[in-house]
């Protein structure tokens, strides 16, 4: 295709974001460098024209570092030659407007101060993880000496600008603070790599509009050889080489450039003001259940009558915030971030200050805190990964800002998920345990510190919008130059036959009182015969010294009242002492299946078991073990909790944990009392825990 002296002029921005997780396995590293960060090196190597912006996470640097530094002293050298610009942003990927400022400052500066190092370029702009923005950016991008970012056209359209002026680049401001900010062609998103270079030049004529313009694509660079069937498709059969023949034939009206070049040379298009957004998938996956099954019925009825294109620009969904509401994993989570934070913030010695905000930072990494099309909150893997480096974080914070003593117990009042209630908070040097008395007296977290691992780290099992999109079946689940959103997935028969969803959200010292003839297979599959309710109801508590006393009374649905207390005891031996005691305050005797579940994050199955009074579960991958020992006999159920995820290959069902369900067939008269205590003991993988 050759260009005529009268098509406009084209500076075309390519941009390309690598990153893996935080605690991500070493295998999935050493395949995203094979199969495209290296073969794109070799690409840009031997291509000096083909000028590009680059973004790597701290993530990725760090293992680089680590494994293969050479492919870092090749990068250093494209930079030194002027063919790329290193683009910064949070070191560890955090989503930067749900960290404390601080920390994103922080984050922003550790990635300044490395690209300076490293590369010898301090960044003019930051990538924006996931794209995630709120109005305060500016003034957090401003505070690092950071002057542009790349948001999609989405939020453009949001803010309501029309499609024609969606291009060029904008200013933007908060208290006077200056940002300018690129918008991401979204269509160009779904046209590079998986379709052939001669649409991409259609589509940048076209949106030039017979106009001098830039326009800019920024995206990840796993797409180019990580997607499935891009590897074979961007570099076997030639993609990336005939993308880049094409773009140097039609050079006479297409130039690339960078964003400082462009920000050099051109003035911005006009300002903007734009709203909290993300892009548009992101926030579809946002929606609530009811919400995204309607959703997806609009748009595929607009679809359907032609209208969708047209009503498009008018029509957005969610907001990213709303994973905390839709997640009660992913709002638990963040809130022990901003409470880790604030621990952290008030260490005193430098050295162990910055010891301390490295493991926060990494507990701040993006992908465990939503889901969509990728695994996020689902990949079991990055929530313990998460939960190791907070721990790793709250443990120095406690050494730096109080020296525990032989047997010491910490007991703190706190509201840590801000829902204006306050949870309880027992520690001593061995465990930590977050106890939340308006959520069943339950224990949303308990913390071995010397292995750096929640326990209780599980996820409840939940229905999810794209359920309903599954194809029961069997085959491929898709391959070829399909983007990921677009590719088909089957489900065989036998999986979905193992797919449960709770109606309750998971915890862990869950009271339940059941009808004595609920069976296993109701209990593993949530249909639950309640009799009284426990685990959403309001406890009230007690400080003891060496614990809490969490009680209240309840009510049976068909009569019948019984005081409920558990008093639960922190001993110094790596051991939480759960002492029950039932006493029926009704007119007439009760009988009931009486349990306390547990949700514990371990992989190994075991089997149901009657009539114990001593059990151990135990974990080879987490060496995290615990003992179970009841002063009465009691029954023993478990299943593995399973999870049916999206990923951006498969559906997948997913293991996330251990529910394990002691319990008790109960007779109580009236006025009697029934009396239980069990103790767990943690251990590291059998051996006694030290500090």
């Amino acid at each position: 295709m050759t260009a005529s002296p009268a098509e406009p002029h084209v500076s075309f921005i390519l941009a390309f974001h690598q990153h893996q997780p935080v605690g991500n396995f070493d295998n999935v590293f050493q395949e995203a460098l094979n199969r495209c960060y290296e073969p794109f090196l070799d690409f840009l190597e031997s291509h000096p024209s083909f000028r590009v912006s680059l973004h790597y996470s701290g993530c990725l640097f760090d293992w680089l570092e680590a494994h293969r530094p050479n492919f870092l002293t090749r990068l250093a050298r494209l930079a030194y030659r002027n063919q790329i610009e290193m683009i910064g942003g949070g070191y560890y990927e955090p989503i930067l407007s749900i960290i404390p400022e601080r920390d994103a400052v922080g984050q922003l500066l550790r990635m300044n101060d490395y690209l300076q190092k490293r590369f010898k370029k301090t960044p003019r702009g930051f990538w924006l993880a996931e794209r995630v923005w709120e109005p305060k950016l500016p003034r957090l991008a401003a505070d690092a000496d950071l002057l542009y970012t790349v948001t999609d056209d989405t939020h453009f359209s949001m803010a309501g600008m029309a499609e024609e002026d969606i291009r060029d680049f904008y200013v933007t401001e908060e208290e006077g603070r200056l940002l300018y900010v690129f918008p991401i062609q979204k269509e160009l998103r779904y046209l590079v790599p998986f379709k052939e270079p001669h649409e991409t030049l259609e589509f940048l004529k076209k949106k030039a509009g017979g106009q001098k313009t830039v326009i800019t694509f920024a995206d990840d660079g796993e797409k180019f050889g990580m997607w499935p069937g891009t590897y074979q498709w961007v570099y076997k059969d030639g993609w990336l080489e005939r993308f880049a023949a094409a773009l140097e034939e039609n050079k006479s009206w297409l130039r690339l450039k960078t964003f400082s070049e462009v920000i050099a040379e051109e003035r911005p298009r006009g300002h903007i003001y734009l709203p909290t957004a993300s892009y548009e998938e992101m926030l579809e996956w946002s929606l609530s259940l009811k919400k995204g099954k309607r959703f997806y019925e609009v748009r595929r009825n607009l679809e359907n009558s032609g209208l969708w294109r047209e009503a498009e620009p008018f029509l957005h969904s969610g907001y990213f915030k709303n994973f905390m509401n839709k997640y009660p994993e992913v709002r638990w989570m963040r809130q022990r971030m901003q409470y880790t934070s604030r621990r952290v913030e008030k260490i005193q010695n430098a050295r162990k200050k910055k010891e301390a905000e490295s493991a926060l930072w990494k507990g701040e990494c993006n992908c465990p805190y939503w889901h969509g099309v990728f695994g996020g909150l689902y990949l079991h893997h990055l929530r313990r990964s998460t939960y190791e480096n907070l721990i790793e974080a709250d443990v120095i914070s406690s050494e730096a800002n109080r020296n525990f003593k032989s047997g010491a117990l910490h007991w703190e009042q706190i509201d840590i998920n801000q829902d204006g209630q306050l949870e309880c908070i027992l520690e001593n040097p061995l465990l930590k345990l977050f106890i939340i008395p308006h959520q069943g007296g339950r224990l949303s977290e308990l913390d071995v510190k010397p292995l750096r691992l929640n326990v209780l780290d599980t996820v409840t099992r939940r229905e999810e919008a794209y359920h309903s999109k599954i194809k029961v079946g069997h085959g491929e689940s898709g391959a070829g130059t399909a983007s990921i959103h677009d590719l088909a997935r089957t489900v065989p028969p036998q999986v979905m036959e193992r797919l449960a969803f709770d109606n309750y959200d998971r915890g862990s010292m869950l009271d339940w009182i059941f009808d004595p003839q609920m069976s296993f297979e109701d209990y593993r599959k949530g249909k639950l015969k309640i009799l009284a309710p426990t685990v959403a109801e309001v406890y009230e508590f007690k400080k003891l010294k060496d614990g809490i006393l969490l009680e209240r009374e309840v009510m049976f649905a068909q009569g019948g009242q019984i005081r409920l207390q558990k008093r639960v005891v922190l001993s110094d031996r790596a051991t939480v002492i759960t002492e029950i005691s039932l006493q029926n305050i009704s007119g007439s005797s009760l009988r009931f299946l009486f349990g306390q579940e547990w949700n514990f994050t371990f992989f190994e199955k075991m089997e149901n078991q009657q009539r114990l009074q001593t059990f151990t579960v135990q974990d080879n991958w987490s060496r995290g073990n615990v003992e179970i020992r009841s002063d009465k006999p009691f029954n023993y159920w478990q299943y593995p909790i399973e999870t049916l995820a999206q990923t951006e290959k498969d559906y997948q069902l997913m293991h996330q944990g251990l529910c394990i369900f002691p319990h008790w067939q109960i007779e109580i008269p009236k006025g009697g009392e029934w009396r239980g205590k069990v103790e767990w003991i943690f251990s590291d993988a059998g051996r006694p825990l030290s500090r």
